[in-house]
């Protein structure tokens, strides 16, 4: 089973490392894998300003059981989902 967070800037940490961490937990017993995705595959800063790695773009992902949808500072949540083109909404 596959399990895709999408991270954006202005993402809220938590939202992010809890899921990834749980999943960690069960991914051997399970099968599940989990990948941090974001739009171009690079990396991110959250609201707090901490920069990470994703693993993947989305363009680069095969397709996935589960996703997650973290939260975030809501003006960057605003400016995603009012982009008709942001690759979050494809």
């Amino acid at each position: 089973m596959k399990l895709g967070i999408p991270v954006y800037d202005g993402v809220d940490l938590l939202d992010v490392a809890g899921p990834y961490e749980m999943s960690k937990w069960v991914d051997s017993a399970t099968g599940l894998e989990c990948q941090i995705l974001s739009a171009d595959g690079g990396p991110v800063t959250t609201v707090n300003g901490l920069r990470f790695e994703a693993h993947a773009s989305f363009a680069e992902t095969p397709t996935l059981n589960v996703l997650w949808i973290p939260g975030g500072a809501p003006e960057a949540l605003s400016a995603i989902m009012s982009d008709a083109n942001s690759p979050f909404l494809a």
